[in-house]
């Protein structure tokens, strides 16, 4: 296999992509809502610039906030799993 991945890396290219790709999703969605305070500074920048600070922005902007991540993390983890299957068969 491995002999097949060095000979031939045009056949190999689009699933590395893929995987790189799906990685750099998950990365991303990891670090929104993990890393220090980034995801209270843009659930707070959701309220006031698209919810405009009104009643309860706060807890709908969390929601939008949660929703965009979660089809982020679906699209990463399934652009992920192409990748990785593709290149283990």
């Amino acid at each position: 296999m491995l002999s097949n991945f060095l000979s031939d890396p045009s056949s190999y290219f689009q699933p590395v992509v893929v995987f790189l790709i799906g990685a750099a999703i998950l990365s991303f969605v990891g670090y929104m809502n993990w890393a220090g305070d980034v995801k209270a500074r843009a659930v707070r920048w959701i309220a006031v610039h698209i919810f405009r600070n009104g009643i309860r922005s706060d807890v709908s902007a969390d929601h939008l906030f949660m929703h965009v991540t979660t089809i982020l993390l679906i699209v990463g983890l399934l652009w992920f799993g192409l990748g990785v299957g593709y290149l283990i068969s």
